[in-house]
């Protein structure tokens, strides 16, 4: 079993953005006990124009394919809007992660059967906050 996440969270936003209305639906009520709001965009398009507009959330959860494009190509142009963005990016399988290596700023989830496991997943990334590059 690996360690405990931290306790304590500092007031976060979550950005959410995955074509699937369900899918997107489904992190929200995941993470909803967290401090700070959880949006979502339910494309690259939109969660790029939120950027536009200002927005700046701490965290941007990401489906590796979006309709209008890929997740990892999201979140690398989320990082020319803010370097403090960290991006979590759910993958297929561990090996996508693998082959996709480290990147600064960005946390490779492989997508397990379980929802509940993937929610902790992600929420110790949130609780644990960015790793240093």
């Amino acid at each position: 079993m690996g360690p405990s996440p931290p306790q304590k969270l500092e007031a976060s936003q979550v950005l959410i953005v995955d074509s699937s209305a369900q899918a997107a639906e489904a992190w929200r009520r995941c993470l909803k006990d967290l401090p700070g709001a959880v949006g979502i965009a339910h494309s690259a398009a939109e969660a790029l124009n939120r950027l536009s507009s200002g927005e700046r959330p701490r965290v941007i959860v990401a489906a590796q394919r979006l309709d209008d494009g890929e997740g990892l190509a999201l979140l690398r142009r989320a990082r020319t809007f803010s370097r403090e963005i960290h991006g979590v990016l759910l993958v297929a399988t561990e090996q996508v992660a693998l082959a996709l290596g480290a990147l600064p700023s960005l946390t490779l989830l492989a997508v397990p059967p379980d929802k509940d496991v993937l929610c902790e997943r992600v929420r110790w990334v949130l609780l644990a906050g960015p790793r240093p590059s």
